[in-house]
């Protein structure tokens, strides 16, 4: 076993207390390679709506507690928000995830994969359990349509398809509003490309995607894990690569908006590292005000906006941490989803277990 030496142990335990002293937030143990678990947690848990969305889950009668991943979540949930201490530990709820020694200290996760299969967890938990649940994950739910549309007869396919986050290149762009046109821009099918119909026989047609409609929360993944075709081997991007903290989604529609749709930016999680292996930490923003606030495991820091916003764009080193998945959150239902979450609100089964 390695030993410490003493003065080491009284610098972490300053540095814990200090943060919570500071923040008035806790951090969250890392036990080797859980902190894209501990990162995602974090936006979670600073998003109210959801939150209050757990803590409404009726698990008072749920047999094993201990394997219930919605119960063992409210308990984590009420624990940093109502803890003294600097660090809380989310041992329960890996427990309950069925993890064990080896998932903690080896299997590393990419978040955004990781946030859309816990979604589904909680649906099924959610389904699970008796009477009417509201369903977290659907905050996060919104339509897009795939079509295609000839151009010379009356014709057209589409297919509406439920996200729960986007996904967007960043390889050939420098901006976030770049890559959301690209992936929003039909291409036009014709010559030796022409759509084939059964009526028609060969159109010329316009193809592509759009947001059929929006979420109260919107989760946009970076791409900057992407296909590098010289050599056929996955690479990540460290290029500069810009987003606004203030969104505006009506031009990504098929039919134009008479108005804006206006999302605020509300956390940015970022990768350190390589491809290979890695950090996350979030830069989040847990009020409707210019505080920002780093947490990377255990550590919960104050920080300015340039180093949460363009401190994140990149610049093409690989020493620094790139932003990797923002979250924006409908500036029209921002007091309803960012509005504090009461003791009152909190399950007496869960205060008390």
């Amino acid at each position: 076993n390695r030993s410490f030496p003493l003065a080491d142990v009284v610098v972490d335990l300053h540095w814990v207390f200090e943060s919570k002293y500071h923040t008035m937030f806790a951090g969250l143990k890392n036990y080797g390679a859980t902190g894209f678990l501990n990162t995602l947690l974090q936006v979670l848990f600073h998003i109210p709506a959801f939150r209050r969305r757990i803590y409404q889950a009726k698990t008072q009668d749920v047999a094993d507690k201990d394997i219930s991943v919605i119960y063992q979540l409210q308990k984590l949930f009420y624990q940093m928000q109502t803890t003294r201490d600097g660090v809380v530990e989310p041992k329960a709820l890996t427990r309950a995830f069925g993890w064990g020694d080896y998932d903690l200290k080896s299997q590393q996760h990419d978040i955004v994969e990781f946030f859309a299969v816990f979604m589904e967890s909680l649906i099924k938990a959610v389904g699970n359990l008796p009477g009417e649940s509201p369903t977290p994950a659907a905050l996060f739910d919104f339509q897009c349509e795939n079509f295609i549309s000839c151009l010379n007869v009356q014709f057209e396919s589409t297919r509406s398809q439920q996200e729960r986050f986007i996904s967007v290149p960043i390889a050939k762009f420098s901006s976030l509003i770049e890559g959301l046109k690209d992936i929003t821009t039909a291409e036009t099918l014709d010559g030796d490309n022409q759509y084939h119909t059964d009526l028609h026989g060969p159109q010329d047609a316009i193809k592509g995607m759009a947001f059929a409609s929006v979420p109260s929360v919107l989760i946009v993944q970076l791409k900057r894990f992407d296909l590098n075709f010289d050599t056929f081997t996955m690479e990540k991007i460290y290029k500069k690569y810009e987003f606004p903290t203030e969104l505006d989604m009506a031009p990504y529609f098929r039919a134009p908006k008479g108005e804006s749709i206006l999302f605020d930016l509300h956390s940015v999680v970022t990768h350190l590292g390589t491809i290979s292996g890695g950090s996350y930490a979030a830069f989040v923003r847990p009020a409707d005000n210019d505080e920002w606030f780093k947490f990377s495991d255990a550590a919960v820091t104050r920080e300015s906006r340039s180093a949460a916003v363009e401190g994140t764009f990149g610049n093409g080193s690989r020493m620094d941490a790139v932003a990797y998945a923002l979250v924006y959150i409908k500036r029209e239902e921002k007091s309803e989803i960012l509005r504090s979450v009461e003791d009152s609100e909190i399950p007496e089964h869960v205060k008390n277990h």
